[in-house]
Order: C-alpha cells, then sequence, then structure tokens
C-alpha cells in the first residue's frame, strides 16, 4: 500500500436502528489505530476498545493451543464451519446486493 493508504481492517454491522463499526488502521511500526463506533438516528457513540494488534491476538492464541497452554476452544471444526457458514453468506450478500440470513 502507498504510505498515504496505510493497511486497514474492520467490520460494518448493520441492525435495524443503528450500524456497528469497527476498524484498525496500521500506520507504521507502531500499534495499529482502532475506532470503534455506533452509528444510530441519534447520532453517533464513540466506544472504547482495548488497543490491540488483532494480527498479534490470533497468533499468540494458535501459539498457545499448540503448545497446549491453552484449549483449542476456537480452533476446533464447529467453529470452522461456522466461520465457513458466515464467509459463504458475506460473499452472497455482497453478490446479490442484499442482506443474507443466516
Amino acid at each position: 500500500m502507498p504510505k498515504g493508504f496505510p493497511f486497514s481492517i474492520g467490520f460494518r454491522v448493520l441492525f435495524e436502528k443503528g450500524a456497528l463499526e469497527l476498524k484498525t488502521v496500521f500506520e507504521g511500526a507502531g500499534p495499529p489505530k482502532n475506532t470503534f463506533q455506533f452509528h444510530s438516528d441519534e447520532g453517533l457513540q464513540l466506544l472504547t476498545i482495548e488497543e490491540h494488534d488483532p494480527h498479534e491476538q490470533e497468533l499468540r492464541y494458535s501459539v498457545s493451543s499448540i503448545r497446549r497452554e491453552v484449549a483449542p476452544e476456537l480452533l476446533d471444526a464447529q467453529h470452522a464451519g461456522e466461520a465457513l457458514k458466515l464467509s459463504l453468506a458475506t460473499l452472497q450478500s455482497v453478490k446479490e446486493n442484499r442482506a443474507v440470513r443466516i
């Protein structure tokens, strides 16, 4: 990515009466910057979230699971299936430009 357009990840969840948005922006060598917001008819509400690097947390959890320091609860077949189901529904929603029920 060009320096003026840093790598970012995030998600947006739409509800009947608002939208929740989390965005993480990686700018240089320091920790990423997180913004967590709720948008509604009443206006924008900034939510607090602990500063973290989501990639680092995922890797630490995976390594701890491999070392058997923690139970691999999030790495089992059931969670993998649920993640796949959500990913396929997201793809369908984008392709069809409509909400998809899961």
